[in-house]
């Protein structure tokens, strides 16, 4: 009697958290799609620098590149964030991402405080570092 109870359960969680899968990729898909979150990201190495444009021109040689929907190509840095404020000590590593905000893939969605402006020296944090630290929606860093 107990080997068939625990048979039961087992088949009935197995039963119920596979019938998610379908349900799970739908909702990333759908997910993904609306902000235009990337499928693929490719990163140089450390002190690697090639000029604007030759990364995404080299899409067009890989094979299956029609496969390859949308590219952006962005300069990541490396840096240290000073978001101290109200006598709190804030300083951590953090990167610097160079991007349009109508990039067309990895858009930004802002929870709070307003998108950055071009060729302003603005930036926009990232909603889990800002709550995480309990920091104002606007300020200077």
């Amino acid at each position: 009697m107990l080997t068939a109870i625990i048979i039961a359960i087992g088949t009935g969680t197995f039963a119920g958290l596979g019938g998610t899968s379908a349900w799970r990729v739908r909702s990333q898909d759908a997910s993904y799609a609306a902000l235009r979150y990337h499928d693929l990201r490719v990163r140089l190495p450390v002190n690697v620098d090639v000029p604007e444009g030759d990364l995404a021109a080299a899409i067009g040689l890989i094979p299956d590149a029609d496969q390859v929907a949308v590219a952006s190509e962005r300069l990541i840095v490396a840096t240290q964030i000073d978001a101290s404020s109200g006598g709190r000590t804030v300083l951590v590593p953090g990167e610097i991402v160079g991007m349009d905000p109508k990039a067309a893939v990895d858009q930004l969605h802002l929870s709070s405080g307003r998108m950055g402006r071009a060729g302003e020296d603005e930036a926009v944090l990232e909603a889990k570092f800002v709550d995480a630290r309990d920091l104002p929606s606007s300020g200077s860093i």
